[in-house]
């Protein structure tokens, strides 16, 4: 029960973050959806680089809870669970697209779950329902999602 309230008010703390940001109207800027699904507490563990992107106000709040889907996974199995992981969020416009490449080193070893979890439902939806897509990938040596979306 504690596990379900902490994700419950985690996904809900993402939603009014993402709000704010997009309650102006004009879509926010990739980088800042990035650096507030992190948080401070976990900043020090992430490295972000790509161009200026703005998303368009109707695709703040899904990629908002993808991002923190991602940082939650990273928290509980992945580089944020253990000292010295690292998080890297790169990004770049490519047609018309936001390719961005999530992935996590001195992790411990990742493998690809026996069975698709609600994270991994929640995640692919989303990437649908704007039009984007992901892909999720279970290397050794770290976890990878390579998020898709239409600027």
């Amino acid at each position: 029960m504690a596990r379900f309230k902490e994700a419950l008010l985690g996904r809900l703390d993402t939603t009014f973050r993402a709000q704010e940001i997009a309650a102006l109207g004009r879509g926010a800027e990739f980088e800042v959806l990035v650096k507030a699904a992190v948080g401070t507490t976990l900043s020090e563990r992430l490295e972000t680089s790509g161009p200026p992107a703005e998303l368009q106000s109707s695709k703040v709040l899904p990629v908002s809870m993808i991002l923190h889907e991602l940082i939650t996974n990273a928290m509980k199995y992945g580089a944020a669970s253990v000292p010295g992981g690292k998080i890297y969020v790169t990004w770049e416009l490519k047609g018309g697209l936001l390719v961005c490449q999530w992935r996590e080193e001195n992790g411990p070893q990742s493998s690809k779950p026996v069975s698709k979890g609600y994270g991994t439902e929640l995640i692919e939806g989303l990437a649908s329902h704007i039009g984007g897509s992901v892909d999720l990938t279970y290397p050794p040596d770290g976890f990878t999602a390579t998020l898709r979306i239409r600027m």
